[in-house]
């Protein structure tokens, strides 16, 4: 069984939020697993922001007339939900976002005055939060005296979330809940198919075809779907001391640049202390090559591994003539 490299992947965007990604050769079978897996994860456990829940002036419920403007109250809060959020977890982390209650949420606010059409670039937003689509219709005003004061909450989370859900945020008269879709992902499709890398070798190519609502590229969804997959099978996979060298072959697949034999043996024969050897297997580090695949950086970002670790780590390899990547 060979792996593959990041130079078996290519992106190519047909827009900003539509993407191509193309990954052979794999071995045949795995890019059905690969995408089944990933599509699954892609439309169901990437996170996003959305609105929760609006307080609009002289408003009481979603089916109130909405002084000022053309639209009802229940298309205004369709408008409202076509909104595309984005938050800066940098900035707010989902943590202390989970610590509000209503009375002192980040609210993102419209305040807007006289006759036009009312838009994303009109919401003015916290610290943390931004609209994607500043394009988006909200409303329309023809009335120079329209005055339309809006309070718009939203949330962090994954996949969907009815009113009724939301409506336990909430506990002030005035605030209406709704629907929330927090998945940036708005589509993905895949497509398996087999192509000849060498004499009698068949391999598998897969083709995902993913569309998001521009809080995330697609690529960077991708990629943290299959962040997502990794963290759930490293437990699996650290579970148990067995040596994966028998079963995955270390020499790259068609048209990639054989490494040094010497690179695919076992992370034992560096004779690291029990605790780096341990920490290095529970992330599923179990050969040189492997290890020198990581930069420094990567090797402290690793858990369950210390200073002295990492720094034996680094003399050890030094020993044997390697280096960690630049």
């Amino acid at each position: 069984m060979n792996k593959f490299s990041k130079s078996n992947i290519q992106i190519n965007n047909s827009t900003k939020n539509v993407a191509k990604v193309t990954i052979k050769p794999l071995n045949k079978g795995f890019g059905v697993t690969l995408g089944n897996a990933l599509r699954r994860t892609l439309l169901s456990s990437i996170p996003g922001a959305s609105i929760f829940a609006i307080k609009t002036d002289g408003v009481k419920h979603e089916y109130d007339a909405v002084p000022g403007i053309k639209e009802d109250g229940v298309q205004f809060v369709l408008n409202v939900k076509k909104l595309v959020i984005k938050l800066d977890t940098n900035v707010l982390p989902v943590a202390d976002l989970e610590k509000f209650n209503i009375e002192n949420w980040p609210v993102l606010t419209i305040n807007f005055k006289g006759k036009g059409k009312v838009t994303g670039a009109d919401v003015v937003c916290p610290s943390g939060f931004e609209v994607v689509n500043k394009d988006v219709v909200l409303a329309t005003s023809d009335n120079d005296n329209c005055k339309l004061n809006v309070s718009l909450y939203a949330n962090y989370g994954f996949g969907f979330s009815s009113h009724t859900q939301n409506k336990e945020l909430i506990n002030s008269i005035g605030i209406v809940p709704v629907d929330s879709s927090y998945s940036p992902v708005l589509s993905v499709g895949y497509n398996v198919e087999e192509i000849v890398v060498g004499k009698g070798v068949v391999s598998d190519e897969l083709t995902l075809n993913v569309a998001t609502n521009g809080a995330i590229s697609p690529a960077d969804a991708v990629s943290v779907a299959s962040r997502i997959l990794i963290e759930h099978l490293t437990p699996l996979a650290s579970s148990s001391d067995v040596t994966m060298t028998s079963f995955i072959a270390e020499e790259p697949v068609a048209n990639e640049v054989v490494e040094p034999k010497q690179k695919s043996i076992p992370i034992e024969e560096l004779n690291l202390e029990t605790r780096a050897n341990n920490g290095l297997k529970r992330n599923g580090i179990l050969t040189v090559q492997q290890l020198l695949e990581k930069t420094k950086q990567e090797i402290t970002e690793i858990k369950f591994l210390g200073k002295k670790s990492i720094r034996e780590i680094i003399q050890r390899l030094k020993q044997q003539g390697y280096e960690l990547k630049k």
